[in-house]
């Protein structure tokens, strides 16, 4: 079980806090209590995970927002294998399709590069492995295989890199533009019908505009 040791506001002796400790229910107030540096590393852990990274992980969307606000350069922070927030939001098997729908809308509404590539890793799960140039939109698709979360990095112009997706995550690829395509389609329906008296001015409106992440297609919340 892995550990990450926090400083105390205090100066005093480190207290030892499990990883499991900050997940989807950590408060902010309970966060700052633990410590004044967000972007505190794991020194026992050849990652180096940071706060920023476990809170995308464990999808506390909250927290992160929190912890980028305090500390700004931990929005793209690489961790040892170089994966960022985004990156572990994405890749993440910890949390429920909404959670993680919602943690990465707010770190792509945060600013965060969405096409920033992961270096090898290997974890303690036998065969899973993320391979050196993977992108977001990769776990999104191979890890995680969401597609409401492959329509919204689709929507931000998300790139797979350059590695490839084995079948499964070529499926979910595929699903995830077909989503994409068809709320397009009825965005596109919406606004020719609202704007038809002015088409001969401004033309036909694109059906490729980036759509609004609050009008993306959101999982269902867990019952």
């Amino acid at each position: 079980m892995y550990e990450v040791h926090f400083a105390n506001k205090s100066g005093g002796p480190s207290c030892d806090l499990n990883l499991i400790s900050i997940n989807a229910r950590m408060t902010l107030e309970q966060f700052d209590d633990l410590t004044d540096d967000p972007k505190y590393r794991l020194d026992q852990h050849e990652r180096g995970w940071n706060a920023a990274g476990i809170a995308a992980w464990r999808g506390n969307h909250r927290l992160v927002t929190h912890i980028v606000q305090k500390a700004p350069d931990t929005l793209d922070l690489k961790d040892g294998a170089h994966m960022t927030p985004l990156f572990l939001a994405c890749a993440s098997d910890q949390i429920s399709p909404a959670l993680r729908f919602d943690t990465i809308a707010t770190l792509l509404q945060l600013g965060a590069d969405i096409n920033c590539a992961a270096g090898g890793c290997k974890d303690s799960r036998p065969g899973y492995t993320i391979p050196t140039g993977a992108t977001p939109l990769w776990a999104a698709a191979q890890t995680a295989r969401s597609v409401e979360c492959v329509a919204l990095l689709l929507n931000k112009g998300a790139h797979l890199g350059n590695e490839p997706l084995p079948p499964e995550g070529q499926a979910t690829l595929h699903q995830g533009h077909d989503l994409l395509n068809q709320k397009r389609d009825l965005l596109k329906a919406s606004v020719m019908d609202a704007t038809k008296m002015i088409n001969d001015v401004c033309g036909i409106v694109t059906a490729y505009a980036e759509i609004p992440i609050e009008d993306m297609p959101r999982p269902q919340p867990a019952v």
